[in-house]
Parts: C-alpha cells; structure tokens; sequence
C-alpha cells in the first residue's frame, strides 16, 4: 500500500530518502533539495486563474471545482506507476502552512482526496524551526514572538 503525504519542498526531512517526492506546483523550486522529485504533476497544480485569488474560501470552493474535473485517480496512477507498492510518496509544493494565516492548496487537496477516496492524507511531520521574515513578523505583531 502506497502511503500519501503531502509538505513543502524546504522540508529537511525529505533529505533522509525515505520518501518519494512528487510536485504539485505550478514552478519548480529554485533552491537546491537535497533530494530529487520524481516528476511534477501539474495537473493537480491551482490553475492560473486561481493563483491570484486571495481569498481562501473562494480559492478552496474553486480548486475543489478543478479537482470535480479532473481524473485525479488516472492523474495519481499514471504519475505513482513507478512506485513500489510500500513507498511513501509526498506531494510538494511551496508554502510553510505552519506559519499563522498560511494556507496552501495541498490541504485542500488532502481534504478533497479523503472525501472523494475514503482515504487520508496527512502533512508530513516538519522538524525544522519556523522562520518568519521581518515583514511577516511585523504584520502578525508581537503576539507570535
């Protein structure tokens, strides 16, 4: 049995190679990994016009109107066809959700993939600190820090 995962790509614990890692993004990272992504699924990537929209109900409602689209099970099984049968596959992409105010489509696709397959996707456990630049920490205010 395959185990899903989803995280983003400056996950550290993705350099242990336990994991096979697969891009769920619109780019590729421009940061060297330490580890390799086997292939980027575009297909399940927010389409162009979601990528401008700030708001996260209006994003989720239209990425899961994307998702109702498309063969997600084709999409998976054609990309994972490689994958041996107990690998623990991740799905990547950029954000660090575990900053306050964050979210990412990967959750959202978690959550469609659980009610549409019966089956959970959890984020992978990140070990490292939570950076937070000076603008953010100026914007969420002293209260986090």
């Amino acid at each position: 049995m395959i185990i899903i995962s989803t995280s983003r790509y400056s996950n550290p614990e993705l350099k242990t190679g336990k994991y096979e890692c697969f891009g769920i993004s619109a780019g590729n990272p421009r940061f060297s990994l330490g580890y390799s992504v086997q292939k980027y699924i575009r297909e399940l990537a927010p389409g162009n016009d979601l990528r401008k929209i700030d708001d996260y109900d209006l994003f989720r409602q239209l990425y899961r109107e994307q998702l109702n689209q498309l063969d997600v099970a084709g999409i998976l099984g054609d990309a994972l066809c490689a994958v041996q049968d107990e690998a623990r596959v991740v799905l990547l992409c950029f954000e660090d959700i575990r900053k306050k105010g964050v979210w990412c489509h990967r959750t959202i696709f978690a959550e469609w993939y659980e009610e549409n397959f019966d089956d959970q996707i959890f984020e992978l456990h990140d070990p490292s600190e939570v950076k937070y630049t000076a603008a953010e920490k100026k914007v969420l205010g002293k209260q986090l820090f």
